[in-house]
């Protein structure tokens, strides 16, 4: 009786070491096989939220705006002609270097920089211009500022400016 004992015994614990390895063994090709299969879905799914290097190579390059300035004296605009391409972001800088109070206006884009007072200067946002070949007139409509003397104009065209 007790030989069957310990037969039984010995036959439990090879089943059990034998159930234990290969269900350590089937855990760990299932794990390999899924890693394997995560690393096949993350390349070929550029949109997949979890590869870090797909989505970087997939969003595009922030354009960094432009910045025009444009010095405005009592005797009118510095410098009052620019070219710029079309879909160029730019910011324009008005520095009122003048002793009265100037302005910065491009009606046709809404653009204002409202009142500069002499000395300071205002940053204004143009945004890109639109996909086409244009002339703007710009312009200070500060009260004693005569329009025909404070004026300038960007010019956009579909070609890249000459710096």
């Amino acid at each position: 009786m007790e030989e069957k004992k310990i037969s039984l015994y010995l036959l439990l614990s090879f089943i059990l070491n034998f159930c234990l390895t290969f269900t350590i063994i089937w855990t760990l090709g299932i794990l390999l096989y899924l890693n394997i299969r995560l690393d096949d879905m993350q390349s070929a799914c550029p949109r997949c939220p979890d590869c870090s290097m797909a989505a970087k190579a997939e969003q595009p390059a922030a354009k960094t705006p432009r910045s025009v300035d444009i010095e405005v004296t009592d005797n009118g605009f510095a410098n009052n002609a620019f070219q710029f391409s079309a879909n160029e972001d730019i910011t324009v800088v008005i520095r009122n270097t003048g002793v009265n109070p100037h302005s910065f206006v491009i009606d046709a884009l809404g653009l204002n920089s409202g009142i500069v007072e002499a000395g300071n200067f205002r940053v204004v946002a143009a945004g890109s211009f639109p996909d086409k070949s244009e002339t703007y007139t710009f312009y200070s409509d500060a009260p004693q500022d005569d329009i025909g003397v404070f004026s300038g104009v960007f010019q956009v065209s579909d070609s890249t400016p000459a710096e």
